[in-house]
Order: C-alpha cells, then sequence, then structure tokens
C-alpha cells in the first residue's frame, strides 16, 4: 500500500485519484462535475480479512460505489438516491462500516465500505448528503437545531445513549420522541449464554426513524466483566437510518418477556423488513412512538428550510 493510501481521503475532482479508479470516474463524471462528496477508502486488514479499496461518489440524485478487485480491475454498484432504502453506520473501536440498502425492480440489495474510524467524519458527512437528498433537503443543509428544548428527552435515557444520539442524528433534524430499552440476556450460572437482543434506543426525529444499538456480547462474557469494562466501549455503535415517508407499518410479534417488531420499509415495489427484539415492557412506548412517526408522515409537510 502507498505512503499516501493509509487512511482515508476525500477527492477534489475525478482526477485526483490513480487508476483504475481515476478511467472510472471519467466514464461516471462529466467534466467539471462537482459531486457532494468523493471518498476514497484504502484497503483495510480486519479479523475476517482484507477489504479491497474503494472511492463512495455521492452526487445529487445518485451514488456509485467503485470497488478495486485483486487483478486491478473494478466492480461499479449504483443507486439513485430515491431507491436507497437505508442507512446504516457502524462504529467498533478503530473500525467502521458504511452500508447501504438500495431497492432494485425485485428485491433489497446492499453495499458495505469498512473503513478505519480515524477518518470517521468523512463517512459521516456522506451519509449526511445522502439522508439529505433522501429528504428533499437543500445542499448545503440548514444550519444544526439546538437541543435544549430536547434536553428532558436525552436524559431519560444512559449518558453513553445520550452521547450515541447526539453523535448519529442529523444535526438539522429535531428529536421528537425517543424510547430506550436494556439488553436481554440468557444467563446459566453467571455466564452468558448468549444475548437476545442488544441495549437500544429508537429515536423519532422530524423525518426519519433512527434506531441506535449496541453490538451483541459474545457468548461465555461474564456480566461482571461486561460492567467492568462498559458495553459501549468493548463493542461500538450501530445506527439505523430509515425515512419516515418509507416507513409503511410496523408489527409486534413474541411471547413471554420479550417482543419482536418489523419495521417495513417500502420504495416500490419491494419492501425491506428491519427486525429487533425488545422487553415486553417496553412494547407499549414504542407503539405510541410509532403511531406518532405514522401519523407525522401522513401530515402536509412544511417546506424544507432554505428551500
Amino acid at each position: 500500500m502507498a505512503p499516501a493510501e493509509r487512511f482515508s481521503f476525500q477527492l477534489k475532482d475525478r482526477d485526483d485519484i490513480r487508476e483504475p479508479f481515476h478511467a472510472v470516474l471519467r466514464k461516471l463524471l462529466p467534466a467539471g462535475a462537482r459531486p457532494a462528496t468523493m471518498v476514497f477508502t484504502p484497503s483495510l486488514e480486519t479479523s475476517e480479512g482484507t477489504t479491497a479499496s474503494s472511492v463512495l461518489v455521492v452526487e445529487h440524485d445518485r451514488w456509485h460505489l467503485i470497488v478495486e478487485t485483486e487483478t486491478r480491475d473494478t466492480t461499479v454498484t449504483s443507486s439513485t438516491i430515491d431507491r436507497t432504502v437505508l442507512v446504516e453506520m457502524t462504529v467498533v473501536l478503530l473500525l467502521g462500516r458504511l452500508k447501504f440498502d438500495f431497492a432494485t425492480q425485485h428485491d433489497i440489495r446492499s453495499v458495505v465500505i469498512e473503513f478505519n474510524t480515524v477518518m470517521e467524519h468523512l463517512y459521516q458527512e456522506a451519509a449526511e448528503h445522502i439522508l439529505g437528498a433522501m429528504k428533499g433537503l437543500p445542499s448545503p443543509p440548514a444550519p444544526p437545531v439546538k437541543r435544549e428544548t430536547e434536553l428532558e428527552l436525552l436524559h431519560s435515557v444512559p449518558l453513553k445513549f445520550r452521547n450515541s444520539i447526539l453523535r448519529f442524528t442529523p444535526p438539522a433534524e429535531r428529536i421528537l420522541n425517543l424510547a430506550y430499552w436494556p439488553a436481554i440476556l440468557v444467563e446459566h450460572r453467571g455466564l452468558i449464554e448468549h444475548e437476545l437482543s442488544p441495549e437500544s434506543a429508537l429515536v423519532l426525529c422530524e423525518r426519519e426513524l433512527l434506531l441506535i444499538s449496541e453490538e451483541k456480547l459474545l457468548p461465555g462474557d461474564r456480566p461482571e466483566h461486561r460492567f467492568r469494562i462498559g458495553l459501549v466501549n468493548k463493542h461500538g455503535s450501530i445506527a439505523v437510518h430509515g425515512l419516515l415517508s418509507r416507513l409503511s407499518e410496523f408489527r409486534f410479534g413474541g411471547i413471554g418477556g420479550s417482543v419482536t417488531l418489523d419495521l417495513l420499509f417500502q420504495v416500490d415495489p419491494v419492501i425491506e423488513i428491519l427486525s429487533l427484539v425488545m422487553p415486553a415492557d417496553q412494547k407499549h412506548a414504542v407503539v405510541e412512538l410509532l403511531r406518532q412517526a405514522l401519523r407525522l408522515k401522513r401530515e402536509p409537510r412544511k417546506p424544507a428550510p432554505g428551500g
């Protein structure tokens, strides 16, 4: 790997990159084109192997992911913004992951970019560009909202989740409601056999639902070990963004001390189902939040600031 490729960087234009990416960008972008952002990601050594180098291009109405193959060729995955269903950001210590789920005419497909979190801000910016375009917001985005009116809501959740909510909520989105639930652990003789559901929060914003959760504990972790190290520091956070305009319905199931929740996001003609598990005693609060979300979806939308 060349020294300049140790970390991710933002491209200034289509000529600001080596081959084989340069040739692909010249085909994708006309001369003088100014995409919202272009990010080069170098290959990474992870516990699961070596990832491929890539370039993410975010235009105002579509995005492209160009991935370098072992033979120095490329594969290109593209989608229009209006076919993008979910945007997911995972941050685990020094490893980050940005994932886009998008609809074809027949099914839901995904692309994933793994990156060093030293340059996380580049990927947060790319995600915010795509989410803003999905919502029809102007570019550049509106100024960040003031969170003073949301303090009562934010103080109802543990500090680590308060920080995660502030970290992943789009700056121009007001927080209208949220529901938090602890992890559901299956224990036996002091050992966690498995984690049925991670600690999570569902956040209702003006134009989106945001699900924030912690990665699951590994089998065999001791409760006292988890308490001492801390779930956030050890495992990291996952944030999934889904637009209210694409939320078609929600469904509950399950019995006993836990329930399952399916959130259905529709981009005709396909539906993506985001499934999660939560304690049964949190169902009422989540139902009220989701009913509020569907009411908000049906209300006439005020013009976006600056639109």
